[in-house]
């Protein structure tokens, strides 16, 4: 093929694009004369730029490889995110899935297991025996110390009185201290001492109520406010004896619980004597 025969592109600039476009989109029959000859003057402009500038096919691909090496690029960009791209994440859940079966399987035993009848009515029974028991309990423990005390009433009222002692004029015994009811610990204490006083002089207490009376003015604080009822505009108190008087005020200020007590004091003591030994 001769160079003349040779197949030729034409190359056309983007505003000789933009002005073809422009007169292909013209309608000739509604333009002018005048019109129309500058159309076809423009066209005749943009044909002899785009011979000018024709240059052979073979050369213009031989140049402009640009197409050609966006397709490569664009391939080795899909190949390099293949290769880049991290697999896709699969979670094992075989240990869970195992525990939720296990756990699938217990509850539908625990399901299928048959309920014993009555079990929760026979705890309810139960419970409500063991309370019905512990209110008899307590009602019998009241009834028991209701009739203590009446025994203990009915006892000295009926016992004989105790032969008077000789009088041990050899000894004076003081009187005993008072007992104020703010120390629980020294009431004991004070009984003692308040029998040995009655007992060793029985000319000073010729009666009970000599011995009330002084017991009696032995007292203060809050220990002669739980007497003082008992005591009559006369000058009489309103109890049995000395005996209901000293019971009287166990009630209200004895250690209710004395064997406890004397085992922690034991203790104590233990406890002091052990760390005595160490020095």
């Amino acid at each position: 093929m001769s160079a003349s025969q040779e197949p030729r592109a034409a190359l056309v600039s983007v505003q000789d694009q933009v002005t073809i476009n422009r007169i292909l989109d013209t309608n000739l029959g509604e333009t002018t004369e005048t019109e129309s000859i500058e159309l076809l003057m423009v066209t005749q402009q943009i044909l002899s730029r785009v011979a000018q500038y024709s240059q052979p096919v073979r050369e213009i691909q031989q140049v402009c490889s640009h197409p050609a090496e966006i397709a490569d690029l664009r391939n080795q960009i899909t190949i390099l995110r293949a290769q880049t791209q991290p697999p896709p994440l699969v979670c094992d859940h075989t240990g869970y899935e195992t525990q939720l079966t296990t756990l699938r399987n217990e509850l539908e035993v625990a399901r299928q297991t048959p309920r014993t009848a009555g079990t929760d009515e026979d705890l309810r029974r139960e419970l409500d025996d063991m309370t019905r028991d512990a209110r008899e309990a307590s009602k019998e423990g009241r009834s028991l110390r209701t009739q203590l005390a009446n025994a203990l009433s009915l006892v000295a009222r009926v016992a004989p009185p105790a032969p008077p002692q000789p009088e041990d004029r050899g000894q004076k015994f003081p009187d005993s201290p008072d007992f104020s009811g703010s120390d629980r610990t020294q009431l004991r204490g004070w009984i003692a001492q308040l029998r040995m006083v009655v007992r060793h002089t029985p000319s000073r207490f010729p009666d009970e109520q000599a011995k009330m009376r002084y017991a009696f003015n032995r007292l203060s604080g809050i220990a002669l406010k739980q007497i003082l009822p008992h005591v009559r505009d006369n000058g009489e108190i309103a109890l049995e004896n000395l005996p209901a008087f000293i019971q009287l005020l166990e009630a209200a200020f004895g250690d209710p619980d004395r064997v406890a007590t004397a085992e922690r004091n034991m203790k104590e003591i233990k406890q002091k004597n052990r760390e005595f030994s160490l020095y």
